[in-house]
């Protein structure tokens, strides 16, 4: 059964649009298939691999304790992947499965590194600092050194993103 999924994947995934991840998402929810037996999906064509990499967000967005047990392995992809966005993706699970125990030490040093970076996407920074503000909610990361890093990101060119990193610096400081 698993199998006639990952036969469809593989045919169809390159080309699919949100709407049929989406419904791909949810089966794999409903029917509590674990995410590792999809994984061969990763060494596919690129388009394949990128577009899968988009199927675990919507997975993640449903039910991130789907997506939580595998996050290690997928978090260990994050560059070495042929396309772009990964870091984003990988910012994006991390902040939704709340960063899992077993990976906090190098998950949290990582995202502190995509936050600082000047090169990292808009996208990656935004869910990076949602991650690291939930961390530090949670007394999981120090307060003082995120909103450090919050504070000189309030200064970015971009108007929107500086506003984001205000509000995310303004809950940390109530």
């Amino acid at each position: 059964m698993i199998g006639d999924l990952i036969e469809q994947l593989r045919s169809s995934l390159a080309t699919s649009d949100s709407a049929i991840r989406k419904q791909w998402a949810t089966e794999i929810v409903e029917r509590q298939i674990p995410l590792e037996r999809l994984m061969v999906l990763w060494h596919d064509d690129p388009a394949t691999a990128q577009r899968f990499m988009w199927l675990i967000g919507d997975i993640c967005e449903l039910d991130p304790e789907t997506v939580a047990p595998s996050l290690p392995v997928l978090f260990e992809f994050r560059d070495g992947m042929p396309f772009p966005g990964l870091p984003r993706s990988v910012a994006k699970w991390l902040w939704l499965t709340n960063v899992p125990t077993e990976m906090e030490q190098s998950a949290i040093k990582q995202l502190f590194d995509w936050l600082t970076d000047p090169n990292a996407s808009i996208g990656c920074k935004s869910y990076t600092a949602k991650a690291l503000q939930q961390l530090a909610l949670d007394q999981r990361v120090d307060k003082s050194r995120l909103q450090a890093a919050l504070r000189s990101e309030t200064q970015s060119p971009n108007l929107a993103y500086g506003s984001r990193m205000k509000r995310l610096l303004m809950t940390l400081e109530k």
